[in-house]
């Protein structure tokens, strides 16, 4: 509803409460704070406010979708492909009500696609892409941009024969 502000101050006064201390509750507050600044257009708090919920429950894939998310806004690769390595490299889903089902989908494989082929790492990108694909194997976007990984090793392969 538009209320960014009320939010932040509600959330932030949870998290200040001696009895909060559940750390995957103290990062989804945390996650929510950054979707508020996100929405007020104050990137740089939200980013700070992901990196914060990351390091409140490292444990949780939650944060590192989100700050893949925020790299790939900011086409800022390099962190992308770093928050994507962390968030799979955690293989245990959490059973509570704040897990994020999305996080264990294809959207971590997607954005470490992505990121991987921006940075030049194109069978790293193959590996996501495939991961991703086989998560959603539906998906035209997913499909299109395997073909693209694909098609880009196929070229530097002909570049590497070629005299």
């Amino acid at each position: 509803r538009g209320k960014h502000d009320l939010c932040i101050e509600t959330l932030k006064k949870h998290l200040a409460l001696p009895s909060a201390k559940w750390d995957e509750e103290r990062g989804a507050s945390m996650r929510f704070i950054a979707l508020c600044y996100e929405a007020k257009g104050k990137a740089k708090e939200a980013k700070a406010w992901l990196f914060r919920a990351a390091a409140e429950c490292p444990r949780g894939r939650e944060a590192y979708l989100a700050l893949a998310r925020a790299g790939y806004k900011e086409g800022n690769w390099p962190m992308v492909h770093a928050m994507v390595k962390k968030g799979l490299s955690i293989e245990r889903k959490s059973e509570h009500y704040l897990a994020e089902p999305e996080c264990w989908g294809p959207a971590l494989y997607d954005y470490g696609a992505i990121g991987a082929y921006r940075l030049g790492l194109y069978e790293e990108a193959l590996g996501y892409a495939l991961g991703a694909c086989a998560l959603n194997p539906a998906d035209e976007r997913l499909k299109s941009n395997l073909a693209l990984i694909e098609k880009k090793i196929n070229e530097n392969a002909e570049k590497e024969v070629s005299p």
